[in-house]
């Protein structure tokens, strides 16, 4: 016949862990705890900053930095969008090596503007 024997950590929560966090005290204090918790989360996040933008990705000598400071010369309100495509773009992550080699197989390219 198996006899169930109970553990030091199931004791510990059935006689002190559990009625504390169940009294009134316990519940409010538990409360007060995540709340606090979710407050700092929700102002931490709203507080968040951009710390990066699409220049930080081009090479230094790349004719992009001179159309950009161009654009934002000639059209300073409008804001520039930058997408990148990738063809079988549900294959991308076989290809991981290739991406991540991505940055030294460019900066053999010309850096002469195509204008």
């Amino acid at each position: 016949v198996f006899v169930f024997e109970e553990g030091y950590v199931s004791k510990y929560f059935r006689n002190y862990h559990a009625p504390a966090i169940l009294s009134k005290w316990g519940k409010i204090a538990v409360l007060a705890c995540f709340s606090g918790l979710f407050a700092f989360g929700i102002f931490g996040a709203v507080n968040l900053s951009v710390e990066d933008t699409e220049r930080e990705f081009v090479p230094s000598d790349s004719y992009l930095k001179d159309y950009l400071s161009k654009f934002d010369e000639y059209f300073p309100s409008e804001g520039i969008e930058l997408y990148i495509t990738f063809e079988n773009g549900s294959q991308i992550y076989e290809s991981r090596q290739e991406l991540a080699n991505l940055a030294s197989r460019l900066a053999r390219r010309s850096t002469e503007p195509p204008y």
